[in-house]
């Protein structure tokens, strides 16, 4: 079940596995008074890594990576032994309305503070 294909995002596809992301609802402050929220989704098992980004403007970034595939893209088939396996991936970028959005808001985990590390170039 491929979430994008010839770059478009398969809806169908998408509200399949929607359940099993593991979704965050990040904050970013502005000042004292705004606060904007990103919206992560993450998933990853022996096939495929899925990471989903939702931005305060309502676009949303799917990321779908397959794992262990040969070079020329393909699964290879069951039993058989490659050296030469990689990882395959593809992005899109779509714009969402509410409707999505309140389905991401509703599951999805709240981080209070932001854990970023802040870092200096000395």
């Amino acid at each position: 079940m491929q979430l994008i294909k010839d770059q478009k995002l398969n809806m169908t596809n998408f509200k399949k596995i929607f359940n099993t992301l593991d979704w965050l609802r990040v904050p970013r402050k502005l000042n004292q008074d705004v606060t904007d929220y990103f919206y992560i989704g993450k998933y990853e098992d022996e096939e495929k890594i899925i990471k989903v980004k939702v931005r305060p403007d309502m676009h949303m970034a799917v990321e779908e990576t397959l794992k262990n595939m040969t070079l020329d893209g393909k699964k290879p088939p069951k039993g058989a032994v490659s050296k030469k396996l990689c990882n395959w991936g593809a992005s899109v970028e779509v714009l969402i309305d509410d409707s999505v959005l309140n389905r991401i808001k509703k599951i999805a985990k709240v981080i209070e503070a932001p854990t970023a590390q802040k870092v200096t170039w000395d």
